[in-house]
C-alpha cells in the first residue's frame, strides 16, 4: 500500500492536530514507503487484532506496567502523547504490546498514536531509554520538592492500604498519574508535610525526608494537625522530657540510616514513627521494631 493510499481524505477529521486513521478489525496494516503517523481510537477488539501482528522477538509482557496503564485508562488519566504504537514495513508490531494489552484489560477506548512504515530491524534498538518515573510527573507539573513528594505519596498509599496487617510493601505499582492525582487531592497538606519532612531530616540526618513527610501527613490526617505539629516539634527540638517517646525516636534515627533496619522490612521506619506517636499520646515509653520476622503495621491511635 502506498503512502497516498493511507493519507487522510480532505473531509477526514484530525485529533489534536494529528490526522485520524479510522482503523478497524481485519483492516490491512498500512505499509507506506516512508514512516507515517496517525491518531487512532483503539478499542479492545482492535487491540486484540493489532496484537496478532506482534513481533516474535518482542520483550516479555510487563504485568505491572499493564496494570498501571489499564488503571490510568479506566480512571481517565490516559493521555494522547507522541509515544507511538509502532509497526514496521513488514506489518509487524515493533513497540506497544503492553499498552495494547492494557486497553484489553481496561475494556475502554482510548486515543493512541500509531506509526506505520518503520524499518523492520527497529525492534533491536527501540525503547532503550528508561521509563518516566513518578517524580518526572511531579516535575512536569511544577510540584515543589518533587522527588521527595512523589516518594512520600507512595509511602502513604502503601501505609493506608496495609495498616493493621503484616503485609509487606512490594515495589509500587502506582503510575505517575495515580501518584500525582493523590497529591493533587490536597496539595497544601502535602506541601506542609514536605516542609516538616525536610526539617526532621535536617534534625536527624538518618531517616529520609520522604519518610518523615509521609509520617507527618498520615498523623496530621488521622488527628488534629496541632497534635502532629507538637509531636514532630518535640522530635526535632528535643523538647520532650528525658526518656520520652519523642526523645527516643530522635535518638534512634540519629544512630541509623534510612536503610539500616532491625527487621529488614521497608515498613520499619514508618512503623517506628507511628509506634512512637501512639506511645507519646498515651504517655507511655516507645518500643521500636527490634528483630526480624513479620509484624503488624500499627494503625494510628487517635488521642482521647
Amino acid at each position: 500500500m502506498s503512502a497516498l493510499a493511507i493519507a487522510p481524505r480532505p473531509d477526514e477529521d484530525f485529533y489534536r492536530g494529528v490526522p485520524v486513521l479510522h482503523l478497524h478489525v481485519d483492516d490491512p496494516i498500512p505499509t507506506p514507503r516512508a514512516p507515517q503517523r496517525f491518531a487512532v481510537r483503539v478499542y479492545p477488539d482492535l487491540a486484540r487484532y493489532l496484537l496478532t501482528f506482534n513481533h516474535p522477538q518482542n520483550r516479555k509482557k510487563k504485568t505491572t506496567a499493564i496494570a498501571r496503564y489499564a488503571r490510568d485508562m479506566d480512571l481517565g488519566y490516559w493521555a494522547f502523547t507522541p509515544e507511538s504504537i509502532v509497526f514496521s514495513t513488514g506489518r509487524q508490531l515493533e513497540d506497544g504490546q503492553n499498552r495494547l494489552l492494557a486497553v484489553i484489560e481496561s475494556g475502554v477506548t482510548v486515543w493512541m498514536m500509531l506509526d506505520f512504515g518503520w524499518p523492520a530491524d527497529l525492534i533491536e534498538v527501540i525503547n532503550r531509554a528508561s521509563s518516566r518515573t513518578n517524580a518526572d510527573a511531579f516535575i512536569v507539573n511544577g510540584v515543589p520538592n518533587r522527588t521527595g513528594a512523589a516518594a512520600a505519596v507512595g509511602i502513604v498509599a502503601r501505609y493506608e492500604s496495609t495498616a493493621g496487617t503484616p503485609l509487606l510493601w512490594k515495589a509500587t505499582t502506582m503510575s505517575p498519574s495515580e501518584v500525582l492525582a493523590l497529591y493533587q487531592k490536597d496539595p497544601a497538606a502535602w506541601d506542609a508535610a514536605n516542609v516538616v519532612g525536610n526539617r526532621l531530616y535536617g534534625a536527624t540526618q538518618g531517616l529520609g525526608a520522604a519518610t518523615w513527610a509521609a509520617a507527618y501527613f498520615v498523623l496530621a490526617k488521622a488527628t488534629s494537625g496541632s497534635v502532629a505539629d507538637r509531636f514532630f516539634s518535640e522530635v526535632a527540638d528535643e523538647t520532650g522530657v528525658a526518656g520520652s517517646a519523642t526523645r527516643k525516636l530522635k535518638s534512634h534515627y540519629l544512630r541509623r540510616r534510612v536503610g539500616d533496619t532491625a527487621s529488614g522490612d521497608r515498613r520499619e521506619p514508618l512503623e517506628n514513627i507511628v509506634r512512637a506517636f501512639n506511645a507519646w499520646t498515651a504517655g507511655k515509653p516507645a518500643g521500636f521494631v527490634r528483630t526480624g520476622g513479620a509484624f503488624v503495621l500499627s494503625p494510628i491511635k487517635t488521642p482521647k
